[in-house]
């Protein structure tokens, strides 16, 4: 996890995230105001060499998942901890709580946004940097059918996350967080 990784890969990763959120925020904001919003659009910068275990591509950003975490994003992009590293010099420290939190709660949704992982050098237990996540979300006052976060089918290569929620399932109804179908690899919780 964040804590194992050495103070210059946390503070790397902290400046490279940081720009990587604000950027995306920004260029998301502007397209919206002008009515134009593409993934196009929205890809990111290269990272420094070395910082990532593994090869992510920031080409893939979701305009709809960055639409609904756009408030998240802004609120991380103001945390006391990112920016004392990234601004007022404080040193990055593993062993700080607040800027690992505060770096993984980043991470977390840049993933989701993105759609892969962002695994820094030397984080151990984590997959490698650039591999798909597919997550997904569902709520629903009352279900009479089928309710899930992500439902797949075929799928290679991927961690795939889901959360159903619903006050109330009807008789015969499924509420489930993943509904795989034949899946051929990948995580699944």
């Amino acid at each position: 996890m964040l804590e194992l990784v050495v103070a210059t890969a946390l503070a790397e990763g902290i400046k490279f995230l940081y720009g990587q959120g604000a950027e995306l925020l920004r260029s998301w904001r502007e397209r919206r105001q002008a009515g134009r919003v593409s993934a196009q659009d929205l890809a990111g910068g290269t990272p420094p060499e070395g910082l990532f275990d593994g090869t992510p591509t920031f080409t893939r950003p979701d305009p709809d998942v960055l639409a609904h975490r756009a408030t998240a994003l802004a609120e991380l992009l103001t945390q006391p901890a990112l920016i004392g590293v990234l601004s007022l010099g404080d040193p990055a420290d593993p062993s700080n709580d607040e800027q690992v939190k505060a770096l993984a709660a980043l991470r977390a949704v840049l993933e989701e946004i993105y759609g892969e992982r962002l695994t820094l050098v030397g984080e151990p237990d984590r997959p490698k940097a650039g591999e798909l996540v597919v997550r997904g979300r569902a709520t629903a006052e009352q279900v009479y059918g089928v309710l899930a976060g992500v439902i797949a089918r075929n799928v290679l290569g991927a961690d795939i996350y889901g959360t159903a929620d619903t006050k109330f399932a009807g008789p015969d109804s499924r509420v489930a967080g993943v509904v795989l179908d034949n899946s051929g690899g990948g995580g699944q919780s």
